[in-house]
């Protein structure tokens, strides 16, 4: 049974990808790492129109340790929460991210 909180999975998440949510913080991008329910975090990016960007592994959920990241995917969902919009690369740099949030932002 994990017994880890909330509180210590988030600081895990901030830890594992601080190097990531510093990027897109220099980029203009209020990021941070967001519950998705189930114990599932992923890299959230509210956006001016009252929508928002989920940044996760290209095939999966954000990974829970950064040695084990693949790529990126990140989802665009409108103000009422539906999904408007998916890109994913194989590209598993900073720089690739970067690449997907400018196209669907």
């Amino acid at each position: 049974m994990d017994k880890t909180t909330q509180t210590e999975r988030s600081s895990s998440a901030d830890i594992e990808y601080a190097d990531v949510l510093r990027t897109l913080a220099e980029h203009g991008y209020d990021a941070g790492i967001a519950d998705t329910g189930g114990g599932c975090e992923s890299i959230e990016i509210p956006l001016d129109d009252g929508g928002r960007l989920l940044v996760n592994d290209k095939n999966d959920l954000l990974a829970s340790e950064r040695a084990n990241h693949k790529g990126w995917s990140v989802s665009r969902f409108d103000e009422d929460g539906e999904m408007v919009q998916f890109e994913s690369t194989k590209v598993g740099s900073v720089g690739g991210l970067l690449v997907l949030v400018a196209q669907l932002t």
